[in-house]
């Protein structure tokens, strides 16, 4: 497989993918377990803040003291955390790919990103790539996938709002 990110085909349960191999090197991994947000952008890029921005990413929150401390000794990993967070994320991370990031439920079958409510908790594994600003913000979360191994494996699906549900709140804030 040369230079290019080895992966093998594993089916069944979470693949252990600390071999992976990226440029002939071993690449560190990071299997975290925690709560996704905005789960729309692991299917369509998050363009609210950068209009050329081409990376899918995904938020994962509520992560435990432990898997911090690995993401940050393992993987250089900076951990966001806000005290005012009105979405209760805790501490937490937003990773990247440059495709598309797949879910499957814990039978193996696909989840749609449009299926995942803010608070899906979901089992994943992370490596992390230097970027620009790795010196000020420490290392890029990058999300651990290919064709053959879904990146989300979802644990306890939480549905998203119904739309109506949103159109409602949305009318009531125009009045106030």
């Amino acid at each position: 497989m040369g230079k290019a990110m080895a992966i093998a085909k594993v089916s069944g349960s979470s693949p252990d993918l600390s071999f992976i191999k990226h440029k002939g090197n071993h690449m560190k991994t990071v299997k975290v377990v925690g709560q996704l947000f905005w789960a729309k952008h692991m299917a369509e890029p998050n363009v609210q803040f950068n209009p050329t921005n081409e990376k899918y990413e995904i938020c994962i929150g509520q992560l435990s003291d432990s898997i911090v401390t690995r993401l940050q000794n393992e993987l250089g990993i900076k951990i966001k955390e806000r005290a005012d967070d009105q979405y209760n994320r805790g501490k937490h991370i937003v990773a990247k790919s440059k495709y598309v990031i797949r879910a499957v439920d814990e039978k193996g079958n696909e989840v749609s990103p449009s299926d995942i409510g803010n608070g899906t908790v979901a089992e994943l594994t992370l490596s992390s790539y230097e970027h620009r600003m790795s010196g000020m913000y420490g290392k890029a979360a990058s999300v651990i996938h290919s064709p053959t191994i879904p990146a989300i494996k979802v644990k306890e699906l939480v549905s998203p709002p119904v739309a109506e549900e949103q159109k409602q709140q949305a009318d009531a804030e125009v009045v106030l």
